[in-house]
């Protein structure tokens, strides 16, 4: 049977890999609400509207969702564990206000004929075989002047993952046993961990789904795929985080979605460093920079995942690449640079126990939420 994205391995390590735990309830709702806040959304707006949400996971982000009482709460996951917890999750904590439904079927397979006020698809495009393709599905299914929330992950807002993911191949290489690989990450990681304020779940569910799980065959989804496949009627309404400030009067927007898209496509670019790395300052660079940054680390990682895919552990292609790459990031910030180049000399040398200076603390900004508004 062919395996396909997160599912197959979800099934196998079960839904607990998934969920989240919140020791401040109170700070995570707050969170969430300036979420969308930022994504140009008063969450008032959501109660008595129609909501479809794809990838629930185990339903902590859907109580914050069915609390702002939509009418309608269709939910879509291709596991059924998953789903069920999801559903009892909100069966116990959810608004009685509410009217759920619950499809257990891949992305691409759902069907209906009815188009909803807000469509969710959080942390499940990206890695896809044809994230596009779901991404456009998915698009399908927002009614008129009604908006598609989802998150978006290119090479280099997740790069610090990937060269991360170097260590899990390392390991590979000498260890067979998975269980033997997670004690030997989890033990050289404890100090990357422990510079994430606010992590929800543990290190080493963190590791299985981001280091050992397989995205043989799938790819990352940008925001820059994302604007450059907009079609008319449709526009960016906010993001999160935000890169992009536009000191046009509002009549000027008449019939120039195609043109804001362009400039936004322009604005990524010109901040990729600041996705690159969260301790950077907010400074924008040079398009041609960004650009060339984000091309070089999606080479990089298309390299790793087929390798990984052919079962092949010969890193010493990245060791050349990656000294390569710094000298670029390095143009742009320093930091990460420092951090590149540590990290890629501790991997080479197997990563003994020691302590390091720069890449213990350098986490990329991971996945970005944006929202489009359907328009016309």
């Amino acid at each position: 049977m062919e395996r396909q994205p997160y599912v197959t391995f979800y099934d196998e390590y079960g839904a607990s890999l998934t969920s989240r735990h919140y020791d401040d309830v109170s700070g995570f709702w707050q969170a969430r609400t300036y979420l969308f806040l930022s994504l140009g959304i008063i969450p008032t707006f959501l109660q008595g509207r129609s909501v479809l949400e794809f990838g629930p996971g185990t339903g902590e982000n859907a109580t914050y969702t069915d609390s702002l009482k939509p009418s309608r709460y269709v939910l879509v996951d291709g596991s059924r564990e998953i789903l069920e917890t999801c559903s009892s999750r909100l069966d116990s904590s959810g608004s009685s206000q509410v009217e759920r439904e619950f499809h257990c079927c891949l992305f691409s397979e759902f069907r209906t004929e009815e188009q909803f006020d807000v469509v969710i698809a959080e942390a499940c495009i990206p890695n896809q075989k044809d994230p596009l393709a779901v991404f456009r599905h998915m698009q399908s299914f927002v009614r008129p002047g009604g908006v598609f929330i989802l998150t978006t992950v290119s090479s280099a807002s997740w790069f610090s993952e990937i060269v991360r993911r170097l260590m899990k191949v390392q390991i590979a290489s000498r260890v067979t046993d998975v269980d033997e690989q997670l004690e030997w990450l989890e033990d050289r990681l404890r100090p990357h961990f422990s510079v994430l304020n606010g992590m929800a779940r543990s290190p080493r569910n963190w590791i299985l789904d981001n280091l050992v799980q397989p995205y043989t065959g799938g790819q990352l989804f940008s925001i820059a795929t994302v604007l450059e496949d907009l079609k008319g009627g449709w526009m960016l309404l906010g993001g999160s985080p935000r890169f992009l400030q536009d000191w046009r009067w509002y009549k000027e927007y008449s019939n120039q979605a195609k043109v804001t898209n362009q400039q936004l496509l322009e604005a990524y670019y010109g901040n990729v460093a600041n996705l690159l790395d969260r301790r950077r300052s907010p400074e924008s660079h040079g398009r041609d920079s960004g650009a060339q940054i984000e091309s070089w680390t999606t080479s990089i990682w298309e390299r790793l995942i087929h390798q990984e895919s052919i079962g092949e552990f010969d890193l010493r292609w990245v060791y050349k690449e990656g000294v390569e790459l710094s000298k670029l990031i390095r143009e742009v910030s320093p930091l990460t640079a420092d951090s590149l180049s540590e990290a890629i000399q501790w991997i080479k040398a197997e990563c003994p126990k020691e302590e390091l200076r720069f890449f213990p603390g350098w986490w990329g900004r991971g996945q970005q939420h944006i929202s489009i508004a359907r328009i016309g």
